[in-house]
């Protein structure tokens, strides 16, 4: 039998015009069949198109989550699941503390049956103008330096004296502490029915504080590891009626969690508990359904048939890839291949899921089944989590309950932990400080007011060393270490292995004004190195030498805002660390002469 081929087609238009031929016209419908029959259209394959598929789906929710060293709590569903690992306590700065007192009068007004601009009885207008006065709501101001120095917290705070604003979280404060309300707020004379109408604010109070600002319950819900730098926790979901399957995240500080932030765990002490009390078997959904099969597309998809307009926004043609490109050669494959070959079948789940998906059965046009195993083995996976200690891979997709998009604030803090080759130790530089009006502000600045501050008030002036001499140069021994940065010195923490633990044991620089004696230390001004929002004592901090690499850290402290499944509004303070720029100068100066 002959084999016909040819080696190119191509128009030869007789006209010295190409605007009829580029107009692409269809007219003779013969050579239209031809054109199929040429790229193998009309050739049959032995195949049937799916009709419907049966599938066998199981589904577990994560309901407890627990920290590295700790108990396990159960989840709260009415939060993403990076506000619930990444918020901490909230200590509100001015501003929040003016807002939550005017927010406090509008909710105490409203409860009164009141207008806004006066409240209904004479007598408890009164009780709360002795209120202001007495201090028990007012704002007081903190004899530091680092007060006086801050020109916008200083004017701010001066102009809500005297009455002028009440400080709403001293409100919530005694509120936590169980302290009714009206035993802050008393007048006379005593009504019962404002007695309770004063209680009932201060509960709605209390509540729509722990409804705006999303915070842990207590240390047991302090997720966020100190020494490493990260964030570190569990989860757990039923797996059955008696054993249980553990999500572990071990290095988390992304900022945004997905799928691939977990690894499966099944042996985790935290958890111990569950066994014994019988998971949830609410949590497990078994269900067999049937769905019709619908072709895959995406934008740009080649037309299965020949002469289709096609999406331009995709040109494969254009895509280079090389051999290490596994994604685009994928991508490629799949449209210019196999992409008539796939189907979907949806099925819908809720978050916070783990899906196993043990069966599939399809059902062809001319009704032969055909059952379709999983695809994971140990050579080939996608979407697949890891099982710590096995080589195995699990199959299950986990769907974490979190969000894809959120408003985050800008830097309230912003800590360089950059390393110092020449002292043999790593800096932590405070380059954004709060400034204590809901907003940060360099930590270089804030350090030089400061400074300035200490050495206006120090009440000595420079001492003169030497005779007098006419010389018009001066030696200086060293420069000034500035006060936004705190030393983390290499200590040996001893080790069981025999190979020494070698941690980074946070510092403190003496502060030297003028030719006085040490003044105290200089003591770091965010929470980030100050080891928590309560390190007040100032205990020994580590960091484990490996988390500041050759090309430092820089880790940041936002407000984060996200809107839930439900509509409701979570917001919380988080962390986040990233990789730095590389070493930085130190700016530092030994020997050197400068104009006397």
């Amino acid at each position: 039998m002959p084999v016909q081929t040819w080696n190119r087609l191509e128009p030869r238009p007789r006209t010295n015009s190409f605007a009829r031929s580029l107009r692409a016209e269809v007219r003779d419908a013969l050579w239209m069949i031809t054109r199929q029959w040429q790229i193998g259209e009309f050739n049959a394959e032995d195949t049937g198109t799916a009709a419907f598929a049966r599938l066998d789906m199981q589904t577990s929710r994560i309901n407890r989550i627990a920290k590295k060293q700790g108990g396990d709590v159960t989840i709260d569903t009415n939060v993403p699941l990076e506000c619930l690992v990444e918020r901490e306590p909230v200590v509100p700065d001015l501003l929040h503390r003016i807002e939550l007192g005017r927010q406090f009068i509008k909710m105490l007004q409203q409860s009164l049956g009141t207008s806004p601009n006066a409240l209904a009885d004479p007598a408890l207008d009164t009780a709360l103008d002795n209120v202001r006065s007495t201090g028990t709501f007012q704002f007081v101001s903190p004899a530091t330096p680092e007060f006086f120095s801050s020109p916008e917290l200083y004017q701010a705070t001066k102009a809500i004296r005297n009455g002028r604003a009440i400080d709403g979280f001293k409100i919530i404060t005694q509120l936590k502490a169980t302290v009714a309300l009206s035993t802050l707020i008393t007048f006379s004379p005593t009504n019962s029915s404002m007695t309770s109408k004063l209680d009932a604010t201060g509960l709605a109070f209390l509540a729509w504080y722990n409804s705006v600002y999303s915070q842990p319950a207590g240390a047991s819900e302090d997720y966020w590891l100190h020494d490493h730098l990260e964030y570190q926790f569990a989860c757990s979901a039923p797996k059955s009626a008696t054993a249980y399957t553990v999500l572990s995240a071990e290095e988390y500080y992304q900022g945004h969690l997905d799928w691939y932030s977990f690894n499966i765990q099944d042996q985790y002490s935290q958890f111990t508990s569950l066994v014994s009390n019988n998971p949830t078997r609410q949590l497990i959904e078994q269900q067999p359904f049937t769905v019709i099969p619908s072709k895959i597309s995406f934008g740009g998809m080649p037309a299965p048939r020949y002469w289709e307009m096609e999406d331009r926004r995709i040109d494969i043609r254009n895509m280079s890839a090389s051999t290490t490109d596994t994604a685009q050669l994928l991508v490629s494959e799949f449209a210019t291949l196999y992409s008539n070959d796939w189907t979907l079948l949806p099925y819908t789940v809720p978050t916070g899921s783990i899906c196993n998906l043990r069966k599939v059965l399809v059902t062809d046009v001319f009704g032969q089944v055909t059952y379709i195993s999983s695809a994971c083995n140990n050579d080939w996976n996608m979407f697949t989590l890891t099982t710590q200690g096995s080589a195995n891979c699990d199959p299950r997709l986990f769907i974490p309950p979190v969000v894809q998009n959120m408003e985050e604030s800008a830097e309230l803090e912003s800590v360089n932990l950059m390393r110092y080759e020449m002292a043999n130790m790593v800096l932590g530089v405070e380059t954004i400080i709060p400034n204590g009006v809901s907003g940060g502000q360099p930590g270089k600045e804030a350090a030089q007011r400061l400074m300035a501050f200490l050495e206006a008030n120090a009440g000595s002036t420079p001492s003169t060393f030497g005779n007098t001499n006419t010389a018009e140069i001066k030696y200086n021994l060293m420069t000034r270490v500035p006060e936004n940065w705190i030393p983390f010195i290499p200590v040996n923490r001893g080790s069981q292995t025999g190979v020494p633990d070698i941690q980074l044991q946070r510092g403190a620089m003496a502060r030297q004004i003028l030719n006085n004696a040490p003044s105290g230390r200089v003591r770091p001004r965010t929470t980030i190195l100050k080891a928590g929002s309560t390190d007040t004592s100032w205990q020994k901090s580590y960091i484990w030498e490996e988390e500041v690499p050759r090309s430092c850290a820089i880790l940041t402290m936002t407000w984060q805002r996200a809107r839930w499944h439900h509509g409701q509004v979570a917001l919380w303070l988080g962390r986040r660390k990233q990789n730095g720029r590389g070493e930085a100068s130190s700016e530092l100066r030994f020997d050197y002469l400068t104009e006397k």
